[in-house]
């Protein structure tokens, strides 16, 4: 049946705020933010003896917390205040101090906080944030007025998987079934359902002025829609590594909201990496499907993402996907279970067609509606449908209909599946895995480069020599001393292109300050990198060429466990790594890495 429009409740004008800062200035510039353009009613406190105080006397609806208070943590203090059931539910704000990683925000959301904010933040930000978490606080009888839809993310960590391909086919499968759907491409940086789907991006949500991402109406989202067919609207992304920076957690934060009440189902195309705004969506989910490949890279990548959802202590539906490619050496559905500790997998045959419907800028649904894949794709979104009929019953009722797939908090008191395999089936799986730790060389021509060990913070950066673009060498061992910045990119990539603007300026603003600045390319021949440092194919805004080593047999990107481009190492002069970032790293957090090691632009 679909969900008539209605507006979903907002924020109360008249909210009562209580902040707690680390000290007079702080909270004022704090609470400014928190007061403009909002009506809110904000008391201050500048220490925990104060703040549990006027918690009792204030009773507010929402705190913002620092956690750098004169006397106390407020991760510590969040975990206190959830041992008591009066603030079991209270909205909390937790404000992080400069430089948090995504470490941080895990603890503080397992302490029970129940949204973060690292500094620097933007003001608007604060106030979506807090609006938010109010908005959610509705009474009972209004939240029967305005019925939530579900909000399905789509996310995996590693490219190739089939991610934008699945999003926009399990949104299609749902609206085949009556309901009205939106499908919304939250992968900023990439835009791929408007290229998948052949859509316009002249208005997106990242186009929403600051009132309307404020507090979202129907009007104001219809801007930012296109309707690809009845019971289906799409809210395309144009694909900008800018926009994906600044305006993704701002979007997680209040659009989704305002969808959810507007739709029966929200399929949000996420992100590929845990960043601060793909933890914001996937908090804000009410299930989860993570495609992954019959591959061992897949299913290492795939655990260790459900190991950091248990971290975040969520409860809800995971949906295992495995995307068949059709290589005659992919594990097989038995193996890719065992790899995942038992867990259930959906399997999507390999279709031969696809690539067809893809060149048509047709979902597979559309295209092949009665292949084995397709088919597979409609099971998935029944098992969405049956798990968010389950969430609606009653306990008792979920317990007596027990269907899957299981929460991550309670998937080692599962009993065992029937398909279990036996352990002499998986004697091959062993042996590859065996064969995989033993034999390191053959797994990098076989398997391609970025599957070693990942080095961390805090390891010491392993030595190389590679050629450089242009001639010469480039010797880590050589820049003892020097702090360098290594980034491993390549050509072809959207991101990486984006990161070589970047580069460029770091070389020509810190080189002269004794910075080493290095690409590390394992992908490209010297020609094709020349073409995009030189040539007609350069990036808007790249200023120069900068430090480019080839690796093409990728024995150095592997030694660095780099399985996402671009990814970049901060190392210090005692050759110790400092900084790690998959992903772009920004120009800010350029900047503001090496300032903490003492060097100014």
């Amino acid at each position: 049946m679909p969900m008539a429009p209605t507006r979903p409740p907002s924020a109360p004008p008249s909210a009562r705020i209580l902040l707690a800062a680390e000290n007079a200035i702080e909270s004022a510039g704090l609470r400014a933010m928190l007061e403009e353009g909002t009506g809110w009613q904000v008391a201050e406190v500048w220490d925990s003896q104060h703040l549990l105080q006027e918690l009792l006397a204030q009773r507010p609806d929402a705190l913002v917390l620092d956690e750098r208070l004169p006397d106390a943590s407020g991760t510590a203090l969040v975990q206190r205040l959830r041992e008591n059931p009066d603030y079991a539910t209270l909205p909390i704000v937790l404000l992080l101090p400069v430089g948090s990683g995504t470490r941080h925000r895990l603890a503080a959301l397992r302490a029970g906080a129940s949204d973060c904010l690292t500094r620097p933040f933007d003001p608007l930000e604060l106030r979506l944030r807090v609006r938010v978490l109010l908005a959610r606080q509705v009474p009972e009888a209004e939240r029967v007025a305005h019925p939530k839809g579900t909000v399905v993310a789509v996310f995996s960590p590693r490219g190739g998987v089939g991610k934008t391909t699945l999003a926009i086919n399990l949104a299609l499968a749902l609206a085949q079934t009556g309901a009205q759907v939106a499908l919304v491409d939250m992968d900023l940086a990439r835009g791929e359902v408007a290229v998948a789907l052949r859509l316009p991006t002249a208005q997106t949500l990242a186009d929403l002025e600051e009132k309307e991402l404020a507090d979202p109406t129907p009007a104001s989202l219809q801007k930012a829609s296109c309707l690809y067919k009845a019971g289906l609207v799409a809210f395309p992304a144009r694909g900008s590594p800018q926009e994906a920076e600044e305006k993704t957690r701002r979007i997680a934060s209040a659009a989704l909201l305002a969808l959810q009440g507007l739709y029966a189902y929200v399929v949000v195309d996420a992100p590929s990496d845990l960043g601060e705004g793909t933890l914001e969506l996937l908090d804000a989910a009410d299930q989860i499907v993570v495609p992954l490949a019959p591959d061992l890279a897949s299913i290492h990548s795939t655990a260790r993402v459900l190991e950091i959802f248990r971290s975040l202590g969520y409860e809800k539906p995971v949906h295992l996907v495995c995307n068949r490619v059709g290589a005659a050496k992919e594990l097989t559905r038995a193996q890719v279970e065992e790899g995942l500790g038992g867990r259930e997998v959906l399997e999507v045959p390999h279709e031969p067609e696809a690539p067809r419907a893809l060149t048509l800028h047709r979902p597979l649904l559309e295209e092949r509606p009665e292949s084995p894949a397709a088919r597979a794709i409609q099971r998935l979104a029944q098992r969405i449908q049956e798990a968010e009929r389950l969430s609606r019953r009653a306990p008792e009722e979920a317990e007596q209909v027990g269907l899957p797939p299981t929460p991550l908090a309670e998937a080692e008191e599962e009993a065992p599946r029937p398909r279990r395999v036996p352990l002499r089936a998986l004697l091959p799986l062993a042996a590859l895995v065996a064969l995989v730790a033993a034999l390191v060389p053959l797994v990098l021509v076989l398997r391609g480069p970025g599957q070693g060990a990942s080095v961390q913070v805090g390891d010491a950066a392993p030595a190389f020599t590679l050629p450089l673009v242009g001639g010469g060498e480039f010797a880590l061992e050589e820049k003892a001393g020097q702090v360098r910045v290594l980034t491993f990119w390549h050509t072809r990539d959207t991101l990486c292109r984006h990161q070589a603007v970047i580069l460029a300026w770091g070389h020509k603003t810190y080189g002269p300050r004794g910075v080493a600045v290095l690409g590390i390319d394992p992908r490209d021949d010297e020609d094709r990198v020349r073409a995009l440092l030189e040539g007609e194919d350069r990036p808007p805004g790249l200023e120069g060429p900068f430090p480019v080593a080839l690796d093409p047999r990728g024995e150095v990107t592997a030694r660095y466990g780099v399985q996402k481009f671009p990814t970049t190492f901060l190392v210090d002069g005692q050759g110790k790594v400092v900084a790690r970032y998959e992903g772009v790293m920004t120009q800010r957090q350029f900047i503001e890495e090496l300032e903490r090691l003492g060097i100014a632009p």
